[in-house]
């Protein structure tokens, strides 16, 4: 082998080296962005908003302001919702027993939650999270701030994601920072977001499973 090929060779096994050193060391994600991503992306799941008209191309647009947005606070969050819908069940039980029985329902799975929270331990500390990349997630989501935030002119517009990508504006987000349990295995992330002609608050409740994040409670609470 002449020097020529030897140097082209050694050159071709470097990067097939560095190839496989990617490979095996991904980018490091804070919980914050692990948390952020999965809430949402889980507008694209039916079994969490009951809607299967999602379509390729359709991006959750976060506002930029929710990267520095304050910490919610987890157990007053939870324990506010439940108090939200365990008032909303009493005014329905006599007009509508039916979504009485499933507000009644949503109270206790968030109950539930709380019950499994383990307090023994020193307590979880969000405070040292890094300052949040968006670079690090799924390019469905963008971030981005659209003029004219709660226009319904908005929803289906045009936007492009951070690879380049055209696609539109399903729904715009703005957030809380995630809010973690005392033993850092439960996130809660609150937003509001305009919702095709309406309005609508939102809250998602994560848990931490095999070290992957994922949704265990999700709900919306609509004003026209």
């Amino acid at each position: 082998m002449n020097r020529a090929n030897s140097v082209r060779a050694t050159f071709l096994a470097a990067l097939a080296l560095l190839g496989c050193v990617q490979k095996t060391n991904p980018v490091h994600r804070s919980d914050d962005e692990e948390v952020i991503e999965a809430a949402m992306l889980a507008f694209y799941l039916k079994s969490e908003w009951n809607t299967a008209d999602w379509e390729k191309g359709d991006f959750v647009v976060l506002r930029s302001k929710s990267l520095t947005s304050p910490r919610v606070e987890f157990n007053s969050t939870i324990e506010g919702s439940i108090a939200s819908l365990e008032s909303e069940a009493a005014q329905l039980s006599k007009q509508d027993p039916a979504i009485a029985k499933k507000t009644k329902a949503q109270a206790q799975q968030l109950r539930t939650i709380l019950e499994q929270v383990l307090t023994g331990s020193p307590p979880y500390d969000a405070s040292a999270h890094p300052t949040i990349n968006a670079e690090h997630w799924d390019p469905r989501i963008v971030v981005a701030d659209p003029k004219g935030f709660w226009s319904f002119e908005l929803y289906r517009a045009s936007i492009k994601n951070r690879l380049g990508t055209n696609g539109t504006m399903r729904v715009i987000v703005e957030l809380k920072l995630p809010g973690y349990s005392h033993d850092g295995q439960f996130a809660v992330v609150t937003a509001t977001a305009p919702w095709s002609i309406h309005f609508a608050t939102l809250i998602f409740v994560l848990h931490r499973t095999s070290g992957v994040w994922k949704v265990e409670y999700a709900d919306a609470a609509y004003q026209v």
